[in-house]
């Protein structure tokens, strides 16, 4: 197999893009090859992780952020027909849907902080819920107990995100 180094000139058209792993840092071209032409190659345990319907791996992000977000998308484009970074097209009810998981999921640990709960008990108390909405989805037995945790963390003030650049404190 032959590197390719940065700035590097090849022979064009590029046929094939395969995506080793599902981290943005490597599938967050996708669109830009395929609309040139290219077959995406991938495991179908990548294409799984980039699918609609699956839980989210909340390590590094707020839901609280997402909720935002995802409503202003619904209220500006809510007929359109969406194209991820990351897996299949997705309708507006596909956003919704996501959406609700994350309100259902803020409603569902704030009832139980406010209860007094908080770590495995938290979990309990939380996860049956969350499981009979959402148990189809995808990764459910890998993300929703750290979904679950996370977002308490976040409820409770002590969730550390990253920070853009942009909004850091000077050095």
């Amino acid at each position: 197999m032959r590197n390719i180094s940065a700035g590097a000139k090849i022979a064009l058209p590029i046929r094939f893009v395969v995506n080793t792993h599902y981290h943005i840092d490597h599938v967050n071209g996708n669109d830009v090859f395929a609309g040139a032409g290219a077959t995406i190659v991938a495991h179908r345990n990548v294409r799984a992780w980039m699918w609609k319907n699956h839980f989210p791996n909340l390590i590094d992000a707020t839901t609280e952020s997402w909720v935002r977000t995802l409503a202003a998308l619904q209220s500006e484009h809510g007929s359109s027909t969406f194209v991820p970074g990351h897996g299949e097209v997705a309708t507006a009810g596909d956003v919704s849907t996501f959406r609700q998981y994350l309100v259902d999921l803020r409603a569902a640990v704030s009832r139980a902080q406010a209860d007094g709960k908080s770590g495995s008990a938290l979990v309990e108390a939380v996860l049956p819920g969350i499981r009979s909405r959402h148990g189809d989805w995808a990764f459910f037995d890998d993300y929703a107990r750290d979904d679950i945790l996370q977002t308490a963390e976040e409820l409770s003030g002590h969730k550390r995100v990253p920070v853009p650049v942009s909004a850091a404190s000077p050095r």
